[in-house]
């Protein structure tokens, strides 16, 4: 048993608890993905009728009644890595670094980095302090509903 958070007096029955949460959890899921899908068919709908109509800023504003939906408009540049890479070898450094910015990220390969951080070898001490400092472990917790298998 528990005690209720509220009064830390009575008890909670923690089984009843949580069968009541998942319940009433799996039903809300099953909603979420429904009313999801309908926006989502909604929302593809508007922005068809918002292409129709003339811009302003950007944006086309819908309107009925006195509630309105906007649908904006962002143009953005996406970049083919390899042609790119062949374009920087054709321009020089100045013109290139004029047009592109180059983004460099890094993502640990946990077997390599607990095997690294566990070996002892005095050579790497310095390496494996500065490894501890520039990689943390993040928990992350989901929850999903499990199929019903009846």
């Amino acid at each position: 048993m528990a005690y209720c958070a509220n009064c830390f007096a009575s008890p909670v029955d923690e089984a009843t608890d949580a069968q009541s949460l998942i319940t009433e959890y799996i039903a809300l899921h099953a909603e979420e993905k429904r009313i999801g899908k309908r926006m989502s068919e909604i929302k593809e709908s508007l922005k068809a009728i918002a292409a129709s109509r003339r811009r302003t800023g950007n944006a086309v504003t819908l309107r009925a009644g006195d509630a309105a939906v906007r649908c904006s408009y962002r143009l953005s540049l996406r970049c083919d890595t390899e042609l790119v890479e062949a374009l920087e070898q054709v321009l020089d450094k100045e013109e290139f670094t004029r047009l592109f910015e180059r983004k460099i990220s890094f993502n640990a390969i946990e077997d390599g980095v607990r095997e690294f951080l566990s070996s002892e070898d005095e050579a790497h001490h310095e390496a494996r302090e500065l490894l501890r400092k520039a990689v943390r472990e993040m928990e992350t917790s989901t929850l999903n509903v499990v199929p019903d298998r009846r």
